[in-house]
């Protein structure tokens, strides 16, 4: 080991005073990927970090063998302290990525340094919507790893672009909505809904929105949460053609299309040829429950045609789905 490393290891400062001063060592010398800073950094010693600090031919923005920066390997130690003199360091790089994009705000809210978040935030410097290597923001890091402490934070954030997409095309709040039946809270989509700027109706890459993934999961509390947003739309067609409500009547629980029914502005009929009749998915899938509703609205289109450019009736028959026939046929008489 180095003299100069041995001195800061041992907590030996005066004798690193002479190396450095009388003996010109060098301050940014490398032993086992590690210079005289990122071992103080490692050792949680502000004392040694604020005495390489005052040498101008520090380098500030050195990295450890993974290419983590001094301020994510300060905020994975936990040191609180040594964060905030980092900060205070104006040519600090407060956005270094690693190679997997991590920076010091991913790492903060990995290890649930809530204090250290809120510290990074506040700096103007720091650029809350970076993306890592999955093109996700911090804000989509806590929604991933189920941290609704981490959500709360991030979302209140005035300079947290709530609606930034991943590679895959999803926002904070898509994410949310799809893992939820990986273990996902509804607390995580009720802290995303309390930001004013989200953008609830965002399609994905599927053109598939919040509401047509909660109704794909099926969950009667997630799907009542999102129709409680004065500025949800429900009749928004995937790349399939199916609406949320074409989606629903798939599903085994009818509550779900009961719920849809209910919406003001629901459309019970396809809007164009593009879109699948939400009869017809019923009548296809052999959801005869979700049948007898439909055909109690009045405005419901039996003839209606689907994909396969058969009705209700047709698809119902070449399926054998007898009830759903006998049904439709009560009902056209």
């Amino acid at each position: 080991m180095p003299p100069l490393h041995r001195a800061i290891r041992c907590a030996r400062l005066d004798v690193a005073a002479r190396l450095l001063d009388k003996y010109q060592a060098d301050i940014n010398s490398d032993y086992a990927s590690k210079t005289p800073l990122l071992l103080a950094i490692e050792l949680r010693y502000p004392e040694a970090i604020e005495f390489i600090l005052r040498y101008e031919s520090v380098d500030i923005n050195c990295c450890d063998f993974g290419g983590n920066g001094i301020l994510s390997l300060a905020v994975t130690n936990g040191s609180l302290a040594i964060v905030e003199r980092l900060l205070r360091f104006g040519s600090v790089n407060i956005n270094h990525q690693s190679p997997n994009g991590a920076s010091a705000v991913f790492h903060a809210l990995e290890h649930g340094q809530f204090y250290m978040l809120q510290l990074l935030l506040s700096d103007s410097r720091t650029n809350v919507n970076v993306k890592n290597y999955a093109g996700q923001t911090p804000l989509h890091v806590a929604v991933r790893r189920g941290d609704y402490v981490g959500i709360q934070i991030m979302a209140k954030h005035s300079r947290t672009d709530v609606n930034c997409v991943d590679q895959n095309g999803d926002t904070p709040l898509l994410l949310a909505v799809k893992s939820f039946n990986r273990g996902g809270s509804i607390q995580s989509v009720d802290s995303l809904l309390l930001n004013r700027d989200l953008n609830i109706n965002h399609q994905d890459s599927d053109g598939r929105t919040a509401l047509w993934h909660a109704i794909k999961h099926g969950d009667t509390s997630l799907v009542e949460l999102l129709l409680r947003q004065n500025n949800l739309t429900l009749n928004d067609v995937d790349r399939w053609g199916f609406t949320p409500l074409a989606r629903g009547v798939e599903n085994e629980s009818i509550l779900l299309v009961k719920l849809l029914l209910r919406q003001p502005g629901i459309s019970i009929n396809a809007c164009s040829n593009d879109v699948v009749p939400p009869l017809w998915a019923a009548c296809c899938a052999g959801r005869y429950d979700a049948v007898t509703l439909l055909l109690g609205q009045s405005s419901i289109d039996v003839n209606e045609k689907g994909p396969s450019g058969t009705t209700p009736l047709q698809v119902a028959t070449i399926n054998g789905h007898s009830l759903i026939v006998s049904a439709l046929l009560h009902h056209m008489s």
